[in-house]
């Protein structure tokens, strides 16, 4: 299944697997725990100060 979604804290808790697209070109892929915890997408996406649950998902 494809989700497309802007909110990237449900897309995350939604999804095993996350793409990242940025002008129409993918930038990070990974786990979604491991996209929660990649600085980049904290920082563009989720915050710095993000609470994550025991999954490292951001809740």
């Amino acid at each position: 299944i494809l989700l497309v979604e802007q909110n990237a804290r449900k897309a995350l808790k939604a999804a095993s697997r996350a793409y990242i697209l940025e002008l129409g070109k993918m930038v990070v892929s990974g786990s979604s725990a491991d996209l929660a915890q990649d600085p980049r997408v904290r920082a563009a996406y989720l915050g710095t100060k993000a609470c994550r649950d025991r999954n490292g998902i951001p809740t």
